[in-house]
């Protein structure tokens, strides 16, 4: 991974000169056998774009297919189905490079290679392109939070993804950080966007994990590899500023005005990239803290912190208590959790922060998923004998690992539980502005008022001494009653407009209407 530094390029603001990395990989080949392998030209992609092959002792061979079919290679001599163009390839036997630039914009779509050597070799292939003009490249910014290089503790790596920089989060990505440690061993660990342990909200383009799997102090590299599959999109960045294309930054900070801003203006953001991958190198870390024995385990499970419940059925007192939450780790957000332990009070939720174990509390109930699962399951109802209507639950999860150690304590929430099932609401004819009752119970609704509406309102006005509209909705009692109120002034008989208000408070009542004739 080390050598991949080299790679990286200094961002001046201007998208427009922004190179993407779309792969970057060594292949270890063999006599005898050829190693395939491709790429995906997307849409925000195929500007000056480059395959980049090194060796270190043997020149292999190497045979590129275009998404048509055709093929570009580094032998010289006519091959069948050759690319327009062949031989493409430029060979510098002193650096040990063979590249592919591929004039013009490269077609989208899949591009395969193949390597081929005569000895065992060890090839690097890297391929990275720029985007179109008036095309929104797709950005990476990762790093450690918290802006520090030297750690002593456990990390969280995390990997923002926009199109257009800044520009809207791309969400539904497979995104990884490969962490080189100081012995060159290798750790690969997924980063998510689900809102749950250190990912602070869900599907913003922010994708986190939790490191802590030092095994020495010293230099700890970090590559982020995303991945797309054709189905990702683009959200919505709420107070996200317009991108940066107006031109670009120099090393001194002056800004030079980009000539063409209004052809910038037009760039496009198509909603679907289609598959796409890139690799991107994050700041890394220099580790000074202690080295843990790995066989002793010292890392809790992480906090819940998207952690809901609610009663399971409203009619039902004793229906339980449904819980919805993301799976925590053994250590941090990885591995599996022992178990669960969730603790309620009918008092505060501080009474229950400051209590949590001296609380209501019940356990053994669900065998915890792996980290990262959803995890949707009912609870016994509490004993609710000696209390009446609607009951307030202050409630919360802790989880716990193999070694008996526990997490923080999640989100806490409140919840309303009915010991009896609430009054069902009120149904009532609903329409608007028909001209007659017949019009309105022809065109109009049945519709189940909220448990405040206690009353079934109907509106009749009278326009211009005889055109009628009659509107009829569901209502909170006070305010009907309190309307009806001014009748003696609105509906009066002596004027050409008038407003009649009328309330019941049965089932259906005003489909009657006999009950509301429009006149005092």
């Amino acid at each position: 991974m080390g050598a991949f530094t080299a790679i990286a390029t200094e961002d001046d603001g201007d998208l427009s000169n922004r190179i993407s990395t779309l792969l970057y990989k060594q292949y270890v080949v063999t006599p005898g056998t050829s190693t395939m392998d491709g790429v995906n030209i997307d849409i925000t992609v195929g500007s000056n774009t480059k395959f980049l092959f090194t060796w270190q002792s043997n020149k292999p061979d190497i045979t590129l297919t275009h998404p048509s079919g055709c093929v570009y290679s580094t032998s010289s001599n006519l091959i069948p189905n050759a690319c327009e163009g062949h031989p493409l390839s430029q060979t510098d036997r002193t650096l040990k490079i063979i590249q592919f630039i591929i004039p013009g914009v490269a077609t989208r779509g899949r591009w395969i290679f193949t390597i081929t050597t005569r000895r065992r070799e060890t090839i690097s292939a890297t391929v990275t392109s720029k985007s179109p003009p008036n095309v929104l490249p797709i950005v990476i910014k990762s790093g450690i939070r918290g802006n520090t290089s030297q750690i002593n503790k456990p990390v969280v790596i995390e990997a923002r993804i926009t199109r257009g920089d800044p520009g809207s989060p791309m969400v539904g990505l497979r995104v990884f950080a490969i962490v080189e440690k100081p012995d060159l061993a290798e750790e690969t660990l997924q980063l998510l966007d689900n809102g749950a342990g250190p990912d602070s909200r869900r599907n913003d383009g922010v994708y986190s994990r939790m490191f802590y799997g030092y095994t020495a102090r010293g230099r700890y590299s970090i590559q982020i590899r995303v991945e797309g599959d054709g189905s990702a999109g683009t959200g919505s960045a709420a107070g996200a500023n317009a991108p940066l294309m107006f031109g670009r930054i120099l090393q001194n900070g002056t800004i030079v005005p980009n000539l063409h801003t209004a052809g910038m203006l037009q760039w496009r953001q198509n909603k679907q990239v289609g598959p796409f991958s890139r690799i991107h190198t994050s700041p890394g870390l220099e580790y000074t803290g202690p080295v843990h024995d790995p066989n002793v385990d010292t890392i809790p499970p992480n906090q819940i912190t998207d952690f809901s419940a609610r009663q399971n059925n409203i009619n039902n007192p004793r229906s339980g208590i449904r819980v919805r939450f993301t799976s925590p780790g053994d250590d941090e957000d990885s591995g599996t959790a022992d178990t669960y332990n969730i603790c309620y009070s009918f008092e505060s939720i501080g009474n229950l922060t400051s209590n949590f174990e001296e609380s209501i509390c019940v356990s053994n109930f669900s065998r915890p998923k792996v980290a990262g699962s959803s995890e949707d399951f009912v609870i016994p109802a509490p004993d609710l004998r000696g209390r009446k209507g609607t009951v307030r639950i202050a409630i919360g999860i802790k989880s716990t690992d193999e070694a008996l150690q526990v997490s923080r304590l999640s989100n806490v929430m409140y919840l309303n539980y009915f010991v009896r099932p609430p009054r069902r609401g009120l149904r009532c004819l609903v329409c608007y502005k028909a001209r007659s009752h017949e019009e309105c119970e022809a065109t109009g609704t049945i519709k189940r008022c909220l448990r405040n509406e206690q009353q079934c309102a109907t509106d009749i006005r009278t326009l211009n001494w005889g055109r009628k509209e009659i509107t009829k909705y569901c209502k909170q009692e006070a305010a009907c009653l309190n309307e009806r109120k001014q009748n003696p002034v609105d509906c009066r008989n002596n004027g050409p407009n008038k407003l009649c208000r009328c309330c019941c408070g049965s089932d259906l009542c005003n489909m009657d209407a006999t009950l509301c004739t429009g006149s005092i």
